[in-house]
């Protein structure tokens, strides 16, 4: 297990020093996972590595190596309960934060589209959300026949969940909730997900 010494002037480093005091501790640079993965086959709890490929910043939490910084990455996003209709829009964008993960996504009905129940977001890279804990973002709804009636409520990823749900005004958003969903209407959502 590294630890911490400071050295002063004139301090001779040996071998042990090396590995202990700076090379456990230092954030290392590597071509993709599969060059970190073989630089450290038996990487130590806490430990960073910087893939090149990807631009993410990775720590090893004693079983796994997971994505704690990245840069924001483009999504196809995947609705539960939601006809998209006809020439729709789908967008959505993902970036890891400090570990987390943070979501933004866009919907837009298209011609004969509709929500068919409670409508839900499947989480990107097969994400789950940290057990007990509830995470909480934005969301905003717009109803296309009522032009800058624009509803604000909140997107939620509950405990151990692979989803994201919406809600406004403490109801869930589906096929009528907060008004009939038809072609035009959209749904946007930010949310930084703990996991």
């Amino acid at each position: 297990m590294a630890g911490y010494n400071e050295f002063i002037d004139g301090d001779v480093l040996d071998g042990p020093d090396v590995m202990q005091f700076l090379m456990r501790q230092v954030r290392a640079r590597f071509a993709d996972a599969s060059a970190r993965n073989a630089a450290l086959p038996t990487p130590e709890e806490g430990q960073e590595a910087y893939l090149l490929d990807v631009d993410h910043v990775t720590r090893y939490d004693g079983s796994a190596w997971k994505v704690i910084e990245s840069p924001w990455t483009s999504f196809p996003p995947a609705w539960s309960n939601v006809t998209l209709g006809t020439s729709p829009t789908s967008s959505g964008e993902y970036r890891y934060v400090g570990g987390d993960l943070r979501v933004k996504a866009l919907l837009v009905l298209g011609t004969g589209g509709a929500l068919t129940g409670t409508a839900q977001l499947t989480l990107p890279n097969s994400e789950t959300s940290r057990t007990g804990l509830r995470s909480k973002g934005v969301a905003s709804f717009t109803d296309s026949s009522s032009p800058g009636a624009d509803e604000e409520g909140v997107a939620i990823a509950l405990s151990a969940s692979t989803t994201i749900y919406f809600e406004q005004s403490g109801d869930v958003v589906d096929a009528t909730d907060p008004f009939t969903w038809a072609a035009g209407d959209a749904l946007f959502a930010d949310i930084t997900v703990a996991l």
